[in-house]
């Protein structure tokens, strides 16, 4: 029996467009969805990269939220990005 992973969506976004990024979350949560929000899943957890890298690792979708291009070449979009592509790659 497979294991069900604890997020089905990953949102990656700007500190700029934390508000969006909230809208997102709430949308899809209220649908049902295991959402990684980093603003609510990262609360009080010390390790938030392994954190952040655990979680793209099990998700199935990841959404980049972004009220601009700019905002989507932060480095923390483009990290997470770069590593939910790679796992997708080596899978």
């Amino acid at each position: 029996m497979a294991v069900e992973s604890k997020y089905q969506v990953f949102i990656s976004y700007s500190n700029e467009d934390t508000d969006l990024a909230q809208s997102v979350f709430n949308f899809l949560t209220s649908r049902g969805l295991r959402t990684f929000f980093s603003k609510v899943a990262l609360q009080a957890i010390p390790a938030y990269r392994e954190a952040i890298d655990d979680a793209l690792n099990n998700a199935q979708v990841l959404i980049a939220v972004g009220a601009s291009a700019e905002n989507l070449r932060s480095t923390w979009v483009q990290y997470e990005w770069g590593s939910f592509l790679n796992d997708i790659l080596c899978a």
